[in-house]
């Protein structure tokens, strides 16, 4: 029922961007307080599997006057692409830093990864890396969409790597 709930709100939340009718609620929060969060509300799964997260929580300044609701989805999205997509036991590496007048979120996993030729399509709405007719992963393919837009409407950049067999790091710069 959770994750059903989840997909809606996503699903709603995503047509509610498309129609460029997002209204962000702007709010001082702190970055590490919204990190810590997520990484105790997924340690059971972790824990589950095996797996860990290190977190290296190195800015100075964390606070970012932003829509929390919208920082809590996207870094749940990602943390959770990292739950799914790796096979093994599971390693998150979650880390802050600053540079000049920039904050900087990485997140890093030990997981499947994307080939070379899809990782400039993970953006798109609906995109889902093929993998024949075999599913493992349950999802729509709106997570790193939804990312994608909300970064875009709080003016921060982001990035992707990843390495096939290998894993995949997302980087924000806020």
């Amino acid at each position: 029922n959770e994750r059903l709930n989840r997909q809606v709100e996503k699903v709603l939340q995503i047509a509610e961007i498309d129609r460029k009718e997002i209204e962000l609620k702007y709010e001082e929060v702190s970055l590490h307080t919204q990190i810590n969060s997520i990484a105790k509300s997924v340690e059971l799964k972790l824990k589950k599997r095996d797996g860990m997260t290190e977190i290296n929580l190195n800015a100075a300044n964390d606070v970012l006057f932003c829509d929390k609701l919208h920082l809590t989805n996207i870094l749940y999205n990602i943390i959770d692409n990292s739950l799914k997509y790796t096979q093994l036991k599971p390693t998150i590496k979650i880390e802050t830093s600053e540079l000049e007048r920039f904050l900087y979120l990485s997140i890093s996993d030990n997981g499947t990864g994307i080939p070379q030729e899809h990782l400039h399509e993970v953006k798109n709405k609906f995109f889902r890396v093929p993998t024949g007719k075999v599913h493992n992963v349950k999802g729509f393919g709106l997570g790193l969409y939804y990312v994608d837009q909300i970064c875009e409407a709080h003016s921060w950049q982001w990035d992707i790597e990843s390495k096939l067999g290998e894993g995949t790091t997302i980087l924000l710069k806020i």
